[in-house]
């Protein structure tokens, strides 16, 4: 869909502020006002921002070639006040990295799962499958099905990101392309996000050890389901480094 940009000067716009998505036929409600020292952004739902740098006090969002229009109401009564005192003050941020195991690691486990000590059924699969020789070494196929896999573990952490926090976005990978980075925003009133925050910090959250957090129990399946081959060589976690500044 071809997007347009609107502009919208705030000012002094209270937080709490609900914008309207006013479009020829029908003006829908949108989202409430949420400001930083140096960002603008609105609340679309729970689960999704929409945010750019906004020092000056504007934001620049986008919406569909049908809307015409936007307008403001501020936040009233009780309702508004109720949002100043909790979700506002409540939010804050983190940085995340989404890893997976080291090329070296993912063929010692192969050799070890699928070489010749390894289990002869599980063995004989993978390799008229084709995904390994008899060293138990993967082939170019079984690479394939494994790079397919490490997107969908990296899909998957995501979607358990936005289930447990208010919400997260990807920033893409770093600069050697190893880690799926990005933002994270968190309740703080919220002990257990707290406690998964603090986890990742210290040590990780786990993809395959589920005494580090409940990770590992949707992310070989939730929404992608991974391979079988992948789920038995492959593995990671989530760290998080907190935003101190928020």
């Amino acid at each position: 869909m071809d997007m347009r940009h609107l502009q919208h000067t705030f000012g002094d716009l209270p937080v709490g502020a609900t914008f309207w998505f006013t479009s020829r036929t029908r003006t829908t409600r949108g989202a409430t006002f949420r400001r930083e020292p140096d960002r603008a952004y609105v609340k679309a739902s729970e689960r999704q921002y929409r945010d750019v740098d906004d020092p000056e006090g504007r934001f620049l969002y986008q919406i569909g070639r049908a809307s015409a229009g936007v307008r403001v109401t501020p936040p009233s009564g009780n309702r508004a006040a109720s949002r100043k005192r909790t979700t506002p003050r409540a939010e804050r941020t983190a940085y995340f990295a989404i890893s997976t195991y080291t090329q070296d690691v993912v063929e010692a486990n192969a050799e070890d799962t699928f070489g010749p000590r390894g289990e002869p059924d599980g063995r004989r699969t993978a390799m008229a499958d084709g995904l390994v020789d008899e060293a138990g070494a993967i082939t170019p196929q079984g690479w394939e099905v494994l790079n397919q896999d490490v997107m969908k573990l990296e899909r998957n952490s995501l979607a358990w990101l936005r289930k447990k926090f208010v919400f997260a976005r990807d920033d893409g990978h770093d600069s050697r392309g190893d880690l799926l980075v990005g933002t994270v925003w968190y309740d703080a009133g919220s002990r257990a996000q707290r406690e998964l925050i603090d986890l990742g910090e210290s040590e990780r959250v786990d993809m395959n050890d589920p005494t580090y957090g409940d990770l590992s129990r949707t992310v070989w399946d939730d929404p992608a389901d991974v391979s079988w081959f992948g789920e038995l060589v492959l593995g990671g976690g989530i760290n998080f480094q907190k935003d101190e500044r928020s």
